[in-house]
Order: C-alpha cells, then structure tokens, then sequence
C-alpha cells in the first residue's frame, strides 16, 4: 500500500470510499480511498486526489479496517437444541453441553455452522480458526467467504475410543484441518503425544476445575472424570506443565483460554 498521486482507474479497478480508514499502521486516515485492483489493495490517497471515480463504492459514517480474526470458535455450537445457563460448576457445563451436542442431528449440526459463519461476516470477521468434532461435515466452512483452518478435536480417555478418534481425524488432515488435543483433562497421554502437526490449538487451565484437578487430584472436574472412570493420570503439576512435559507447548501452539496460571 502507498500514497500516491492521483490515480485514473483502469476497468476492473474499485475504489472505497470512507470517512475514516484504520491501516493499523498509524493514524486513522480521515476521508481517504482505498484502489483495488484484481483483489489487491494498490493504493490509499486522499478523496480529493481521485481521478475518475468509475466503480466506486461510497461508505459514509463508516470505520473501514482490515478483516477481524477469530482464532478460537466453535461454530458448530452456534445452535444448541436448548439454552445452556451456566448450572453452577465447569464440570456440570461440561456434562450438559455434551448432551446437547449429542442430541444434535448432522442436519442440525450443518445448519449451525452455516448460521455461525453468518454471524462471522455480519461483524467483520474474515478469517477463523475453528474447532470441530471428529466427523463433522467441514464443507459449509470451505465452502464459505471465510479464510479458515479447522482443528480437529481428539478426544477420549478410554484407549478404544481415543485410537479410534485419532485415526479418523488424522485420516483428514492437510495443510487446513488439523488434528489438534481436545485438553489435557480429555485425552489419553499415549495418544495426547502423537498429535505433533506444527501447529495446535490446545483448551489448557480453562477453569479453576481443571487446575485442581491437575495439581491436587479433587474437585468437581477430577470426580465428574472418576464417576465415568476416566481420571486422567496426573503428578500434582500444573495443566500447562502437563503440555510442557508432553513437548506439546511448541512456539506455534495456541494455548487456548488459560485462565488458571500458576507464576512459573
């Protein structure tokens, strides 16, 4: 991008016009144009420099800004059977929003990701980092506006299971879907640790339930694992320490949520 003089637009050129233009490379432009040609932004000059304005697109009392990034979504949840109050305890939550997703038919799955992506792009957002069970239906997401990439969620703690979930979003990855550790609390060790693309998105110290049950092994999240026997086996460190001794904490994993730190 740069200032220029004025610019005669050849055909196929746009141009957007707007009372103030944010670059994120200094101060917000006031009454600026942005020159678009073949989907490349080719100049920003002040409107009163514009020469020929054939293709223009006027955007008065308008922020004009790069596209927003969501780097953690669920959009398959963007459309629950029923409302999901929060019932008192992470665990409980956990345990609800599992039935409901359960209850969820692949039809009700689609139309909820179809309604997410449309709530992405009505406020700004162009690129997303999405998250998805094992064998939910990715095309209406690369099907969509959207620039994107789908983390693929391996998860069980009972070894039949986890293998089985593992294979199968392995069997899908490429350079846009990548299997990616549900959370340290939700998967077998053993399969934790093969899952090395170069880049995870990871749920790690999400809740108070979590650290407790990492560090000292009680808490409503230790006993609601115990109760399905699938406490996963930990020697009083941290969430993030787990993911630290699993060489999963890589300079390109998303630590995702980290709420619950301890200083080191």
């Amino acid at each position: 991008m740069s200032h220029g003089p004025a610019l005669s637009l050849v055909e196929g050129s746009w141009v957007l016009k707007a009372p103030n233009i944010l670059t994120l490379q200094g101060p917000v432009l006031k009454d600026h144009a942005i020159v678009i040609e073949q989907d490349l932004i080719k100049q920003i000059l002040p409107q009163k420099e514009l020469s020929g304005q054939k293709n223009c697109l006027d955007l008065p009392q308008t922020l004009l800004l790069p596209g927003l990034v969501n780097a953690h979504c669920h959009l398959e949840l963007s459309r629950l059977p029923e409302a999901l109050p929060y019932p008192g305890s992470f665990a409980g939550w956990i345990e609800q929003l599992s039935r409901l997703k359960l209850q969820m038919t692949p039809e009700q799955v689609t139309a909820a990701i179809r309604q997410g992506i449309q709530k992405l792009l009505a406020g700004g957002t162009t690129t997303v980092a999405d998250h998805a069970s094992v064998g939910t239906d990715l095309e209406p997401l690369f099907n969509s506006p959207l620039d994107c990439v789908s983390y693929i969620e391996v998860l069980g703690m009972k070894t039949d299971r986890a293998r089985r979930f593992y294979e199968q979003a392995l069997a899908k990855q490429n350079t846009h879907i990548i299997p990616t550790p549900h959370a340290p609390y939700s998967l077998l060790p053993e399969i934790f640790s093969k899952l090395t693309a170069p880049h995870l998105s990871v749920h790690v110290a999400e809740s108070a339930e979590e650290y407790l049950l990492f560090k000292e092994n009680r808490g409503p999240l230790f006993e609601f694992l115990a109760s399905k026997g699938k406490t996963p086996p930990t020697i009083g460190e941290s969430p993030l320490h787990y993911l630290h001794r699993m060489k999963l904490l890589a300079p390109r994993t998303m630590a995702v949520h980290a709420n619950y730190l301890d200083d080191a």
